[in-house]
């Protein structure tokens, strides 16, 4: 388990139920998840409305706690900033979200880098597709 309120200190914030409970829930989860989702699973009494939920959002995107890592159906997705990079693939058909664990575009940032001139610093990549449980039916 990680130490969230050395966590929130560090980063000049208020150690506050809330923002305990949506760290706890991100960490938990092996998937990102919307705002929607965290919301649903969140305890009411530590986060007692969406106005306090997207509020704290930012607050821990801003400090890089957090990140936004997919943008799926107007809806942004979230989950802890890891030293471990990932992405994700999407089914079209049912919503499902699965880690891929290998990323292979080191060598093409760094061919766009020399290309360009360019410091790359970061990249976003979204695959989509059908899972094989949608494949089956």
């Amino acid at each position: 388990m990680k130490d969230f309120e050395k966590l929130l200190r560090d980063n000049n914030l208020k150690i506050t139920k809330g923002r305990l409970a949506i760290l706890e829930l991100l960490h938990q989860s092996k998937i990102p998840m919307n705002t929607e989702e965290i919301f649903a699973e969140v305890d009411k009494e530590e986060l007692p409305s969406f106005t306090s939920l997207y509020r704290i959002l930012n607050q821990l995107t801003d400090v890089g706690i957090i990140e936004k890592n997919l943008y799926q159906n107007g809806l942004l997705y979230y989950e802890l900033r890891d030293k471990k990079h990932k992405h994700y693939i999407i089914c079209e058909k049912c919503g499902k979200i699965s880690a891929i664990e290998n990323c292979p575009i080191s060598d093409f940032e760094k061919e766009a880098s020399i290309e360009t001139g360019y410091i790359v610093v970061d990249h976003v990549i979204e695959l989509k597709g059908i899972c094989p449980d949608c494949q089956n039916k």
